[in-house]
């Protein structure tokens, strides 16, 4: 079964965020939610935004596909 993504508006610097970063980025939490917009998301929960799929992960926003 495919997994349904969450749509939401590209990223307002105004709000509340987590940072995203590619898979490659060191820098981690442990298993932490996320926010997109002043909403919270828990971990592995995924987005799609402007035509690009972000998961999250440790705290971070992922970017791992397109959608």
């Amino acid at each position: 079964m495919a997994r349904k993504h969450i749509h939401v508006d590209p990223q307002d610097d105004e709000l509340d965020n987590s940072p995203t970063f590619r898979p490659n980025d060191d820098t981690r939490s442990m298993h932490a939610s996320c926010k997109w917009n002043g909403t919270e998301y828990s971990d592995g929960a995924t987005v799609c935004s402007s035509h690009r799929l972000y998961e999250c992960w440790n705290g971070r926003w992922v970017e791992i596909s397109q959608c």
